[in-house]
């Protein structure tokens, strides 16, 4: 479906997927598909796995469905999702015993103070599979 897809002008975008994105629960059999030379076949006999060492497998602990799992093209200049660090992360600490809530409440804090923004490059380079 991701080589398929057509541009405004209907010519093929020709988008080939460089990183599966699964949940936890696939990992085993994806590390297996990608890292396996030879793919046994229901016929006893085998197959070169044209998949070796062809794509990365990204694990993502936000998926929890098994049936659902992302191709992305990412070796584009333009990307399917983009992030902008505005500002780098930064620790913030409230611990001197000079400051009166530290003085009076007994209460330090810790934080951490960054700005970012995330959000769509070229979408079309990022596709859902359902099994």
């Amino acid at each position: 479906a991701m080589r398929k897809t057509r541009e405004g002008k209907g010519s093929a975008m020709n988008f080939r997927a460089f990183i599966f994105v699964i949940p936890p629960d696939l990992e085993d059999v994806f590390e297996q598909l990608i890292n396996t030379t030879m793919i046994a076949l229901s016929s006893g006999t085998q197959q070169s796995n044209v998949l070796f060492g062809a794509v990365d497998v990204m694990v993502d602990s936000m998926l929890t469905d098994t049936n659902n799992w992302f191709l992305m093209c990412t070796k584009q200049v333009i990307k399917p999702l983009i992030f902008q660090n505005r500002k780098s992360p930064e620790f913030v600490s409230v611990d001197n015993p000079a400051d009166s809530n530290v003085f009076n409440r007994r209460m330090f804090q810790y934080g951490v103070d960054a700005r970012f923004n995330a959000g769509y490059g070229l979408w079309q380079m990022c596709q859902r599979v359902t099994n």
